[in-house]
């Protein structure tokens, strides 16, 4: 196997492009490990910066022109805007309406109320609502 990294300045993002004859069991390895590494992301708390591993994350919401993430511990203020953490956050999060982002692995369960809303309740017990807009691309990612 050959191995060959390019540097790019004028990329935003890091972009990993892997190149193979056939799909094996190695380069799912790989995949896996690229889309499952851990990262973090800062937020603030009483003017304190925190750095928080994502996984810990139950949801990030906007509220008053400022996003927030809240974890079981704290809430937190996240200098990101929703959608630049949507590109980045891994598969398990999902966007639920125009506000909100959930973890899904942090999700009891979902109910669907009669005006066509998503109930979803946490195993915390918290509980948010997904607008209808929403519903067919979390059904997509739940099948």
């Amino acid at each position: 196997m050959e191995v060959d990294l390019q540097i790019e300045n004028e990329l935003k993002d890091n972009l990993v492009i892997l190149t193979t004859k056939e799909k094996t069991k190695n380069i799912q390895d790989i995949v896996s490990y690229i889309k499952t590494r851990r990262y973090f992301v800062d937020g603030l708390v009483n003017d304190q910066k925190l750095f928080i591993p994502v996984d810990h994350f139950i949801n990030f919401y906007s509220s008053q022109k400022k996003v927030f993430g809240c974890t079981n511990q704290s809430e937190l203020v996240i200098n990101y805007r929703l959608y630049e953490l949507e590109k980045s956050l891994p598969e398990n999060f999902i966007r639920i309406s125009n506000t909100e982002i959930i973890n899904l692995d942090v999700v009891k369960e979902l109910q669907l109320t009669a005006n066509g809303l998503t109930t979803v309740i946490f195993q915390n017990g918290k509980i948010t609502t997904s607008s209808r807009r929403y519903l067919k691309k979390i059904k997509e990612r739940l099948s």
